[in-house]
């Protein structure tokens, strides 16, 4: 079926990508899409949410704590660049650890 070639092909580029949980966010983002095809409003996994939210305000404190930016991203199987990320949200404020 299509929308499971889809799925694979999302799964498989978030991967590559070094995104955690790159099965759970596929399948977060192929119900996004069955829902708009459906005329249904777009679903957003809040549980998924919650989780990087969460994740998000630990890196934070470990940045607090001058932590190394290459053992977080080592730490939480993420790239570097998304702990840069973090750590500039950190510092404007939007992150509170």
């Amino acid at each position: 079926m299509i929308s499971e070639d889809l799925e694979r092909t999302i799964r498989a580029a978030l991967d590559g990508a070094g995104i955690a949980q790159a099965e759970h966010v596929a399948a977060s983002i192929m119900r996004a899409i069955r829902a708009e095809f459906e005329g249904e409003s777009i679903y957003i996994d809040r549980q998924c949410s919650a989780r990087v939210a969460e994740r998000n305000r630990i890196i934070a404190r470990a940045i607090a704590d001058n932590a190394s930016i290459d053992r977080l991203a080592s730490r939480f199987g993420v790239t570097a660049r998304l702990i840069r990320m973090i750590r500039a949200q950190y510092r404007q404020g939007r992150i509170t650890p």
